[in-house]
């Protein structure tokens, strides 16, 4: 199978590891980048909210390191929150709040209300998760670019560099893969016991030889898979094989194939 990972751009990579590595918030900022990783290995069917979740604890994380980037670029004395919010436009009961949607979720103000709605809602308990999935399921991906670009823009990356590390291959989230096959398919015939000699249960013994081809568009594959399927069934019984497929352990687009393979 491929593999789901991505080439990294050394230079650009390195640059930034020195920049969070010599930041006044470093310790923030690295938290924030796990939970950004811990976000990714939830990018699978059903864990949205635990993904989103992460996402927010990496904003909440980096809301100081925020704040302190809003006092540099309004040339504010770092401390001053009565001038800094009249800097803004704000009350200073609300700078926190501010600093999250300005500098992390980049101005994306229905994003993060959105999101902080699901964060508070599943950690207090007081929204049904259905509503917290459906609002993970709209604004996470969402939430992952502002992340991203928020840790450079506070990490103070130069122009050329930011733009190495968000344009395409990584402008977007890229989760594991986990390709699986299926068969879906009937025993058929009448005996009393299902299993060849000497198994316990009815199996279909499957070899399977993948030939993957890189296509024009940057992360995406084209497979085909060899198949053989022997079923390991009682004598009187054969499987009627009705179909075959492949899934992704990931809500990324998989292509399925359904060909009537034959007996």
């Amino acid at each position: 199978m491929p593999s789901s990972k991505r080439r990294v751009d050394v230079e650009a990579t390195v640059h930034l590891l020195r920049a969070i590595i010599g930041h006044p918030d470093s310790n923030l900022l690295n938290a924030a980048v796990g939970h950004y990783q811990v976000a990714l290995n939830h990018l699978k069917p059903g864990q949205e909210i635990l993904a989103l979740a992460h996402l927010y604890m990496a904003a909440d994380t980096l809301t100081n390191a925020a704040i302190r980037w809003l006092y540099i670029e309004n040339e504010v004395p770092h401390g001053d929150k009565t001038r800094l919010a009249r800097a803004l436009g704000v009350k200073g009961d609300v700078l926190r709040d501010t600093a999250r949607e300005l500098v992390i979720f980049e101005d994306d103000a229905e994003c993060y209300k959105v999101v902080k709605e699901a964060s508070d809602g599943f950690e207090h308990g007081f929204m049904p998760l259905d509503q917290i999935r459906s609002r993970a399921l709209a604004m996470r991906d969402q939430t992952m670019t502002h992340l991203r670009s928020a840790i450079l823009t506070i990490a103070r990356l130069d122009d050329v560099v930011r733009a190495q590390l968000m344009d395409r291959p990584f402008d977007f989230p890229y989760p594991d893969i986990g390709l699986v096959q299926y068969v879906k398919g009937a025993i058929v015939g009448k005996s009393d016991n299902l299993a060849a000699d000497g198994y316990e249960y009815p199996l279909l013994q499957w070899q399977t030889t993948p030939q993957t081809t890189v296509t024009d568009t940057p992360g995406t594959y084209s497979i085909t898979f060899q198949d053989t399927i022997e079923p390991l069934f009682a004598p009187q019984l054969s499987f009627e094989l009705h179909g075959h497929g492949a899934g992704g352990l990931t809500d990324r687009p998989v292509t399925e194939g359904h060909d009537r393979l034959g007996e």
